[in-house]
């Protein structure tokens, strides 16, 4: 109970202005549900994640939203880093006994004097192939350090839409879910009047051939960032449901009604 206590105290510190820098407080909330901290190597950027060691065939990988892009309207931020961290605290609340990764979105977590890394990496090109390629890597090196074979991807916001790219390019995810995920990109960028993103790509586009996976897409009824008619467009187009969540965020307490039980395969009916 106590531990559960703390935990919870810092969860509510990550939120608000926190004295620790972000980096050290996710690492010491991090080590107290078993995670480590592991620097992933992904050319031109190295990615921050937690993982926890675990048992099984599965990995299951939390991609972070956009995180703390702009500091105001046309005013890209220094520190892309969450003020918010979704996909941490899904991360650290997941009971299952298998291998879990937490994983960062470029410039997030590291100081870029050490790490360089672009702001257009977490701006106008977050969703460009550069990206998506540096994320494709990093799961291939986690699935390497827990010895898993098979993935199951979570995304939040920005990372919801990344993950359902990472599930339209690789043939090794066996379950994809998004919370208050940005899956129709053109659909978003129409709605909200926003400019369009450098050389992005759309998760739509290719959202059919997701029909072959089992999926799970949670929105808030109260979300003002990401429309519902995206969302609905998507998951029909990708043969999913959208689960609409009353009286809840795009920043929602997520960790407390999220449902981690996937039904996943067991290790001996796993596939190949």
């Amino acid at each position: 109970m106590l531990r559960c206590l703390c935990l919870a105290l810092c969860l509510f510190q990550l939120c608000a202005c926190s004295k620790l820098p972000a980096r050290e407080l996710a690492q010491n909330l991090g080590q107290a549900r078993g995670f480590h901290e592991v620097l992933l190597k992904c050319p031109p950027f190295t990615l921050f994640s937690l993982i926890k060691e675990g048992q099984g065939s599965h990995l299951t990988v939390y991609l972070e939203g956009d995180g703390h892009a702009y500091d105001r309207a046309f005013e890209p931020a220094q520190d892309p880093t969450p003020h918010y961290p979704c996909a941490l605290k899904l991360a650290l609340h997941d009971p299952a006994k298998n291998p879990i990764c937490y994983l960062a979105r470029p410039g997030q977590y590291l100081d870029r004097s050490q790490y360089p890394c672009e702001q257009r990496f977490w701006t106008t090109e977050r969703m460009s192939p550069s990206v998506l390629c540096a994320l494709n890597q990093a799961l291939d090196q986690a699935k390497a350090l827990t010895r898993a074979n098979r993935l199951v991807l979570v995304g939040y916001s920005g990372g919801g839409g990344l993950c359902a790219l990472l599930a339209q390019n690789r043939q090794d995810v066996d379950f994809l879910a998004s919370v208050a995920g940005n899956l129709y990109l053109d659909c978003w960028l129409s709605e909200k009047q926003l400019s369009p993103l450098t050389d992005a790509l759309d998760p739509y586009t290719r959202a059919h051939e997701l029909g072959r996976l089992a999926q799970r897409h949670f929105l808030g009824s109260e979300d003002q960032i990401i429309p519902r008619t995206c969302s609905q467009a998507f998951c029909q187009k990708a043969g999913a449901t959208l689960a609409i969540l009353e009286g809840l965020g795009h920043r929602a307490a997520w960790h407390t009604v999220w449902n981690y039980d996937y039904g996943l395969p067991t290790k001996d009916s796993a596939k190949p």
